[in-house]
């Protein structure tokens, strides 16, 4: 039903953090969402987002499933603190750490995110990434059917079936 989101976050404004400002919300709950505005302040750590939109199916929960259609983000800038030196390490052979073995209650489909016009600031250094997106699915296995960043001329794009032991 159109205008509930926007009625929603009047009555849920004592429910969100005071760090976390919300611009303005329209759309519906159950598909084209869309938020402007959002922006998340903790100590020197300062997030902005312009907009997200997110379109979904709520009926795939039914069948224990998280269909995101549409997620979109644009305008993220994060303002993080200075990192502190790290101090010179025994020249230890890299390893990745090991990661927890997490199992989902339910599979999710995610069929477009796009988190456009990035720039993370640290100290005097400037990141930017024109686009991130990403295509993907989690049942037995991941399937990421696309991968890609963008930055000027320059793409990397891949694909992945990743496989539990």
């Amino acid at each position: 039903m159109p205008g509930v989101p926007a009625i929603a976050l009047k009555l849920g404004k004592g429910f969100i953090p005071e760090e976390v400002q919300i611009g303005s919300i329209s759309g519906a709950l159950a598909g084209g969402l869309k938020v402007n505005n959002i922006v998340y302040k903790q100590d020197d750590t300062l997030v902005m987002l312009e907009s997200a939109l997110l379109d979904w199916k709520p009926s795939c929960l039914l069948r224990s499933r998280l269909c995101v259609d549409l997620l979109h983000l644009d305008g993220l800038t994060l303002h993080l603190p200075e990192s502190e030196p790290q101090p010179e390490s025994e020249s230890e052979p890299f390893q990745l750490p090991e990661l927890p073995d997490v199992k989902l209650p339910f599979s999710l489909h995610l069929g477009s995110f796009q988190l456009s016009d990035v720039s993370v600031h640290q100290s005097e250094q400037v990141y930017r990434v024109e686009r991130i997106f990403l295509s993907a699915s989690i049942d037995q296995h991941i399937s990421i059917e696309s991968f890609r960043i963008e930055q000027g001329s320059t793409w990397l794009e891949w694909q992945a079936q990743l496989q539990p032991f």
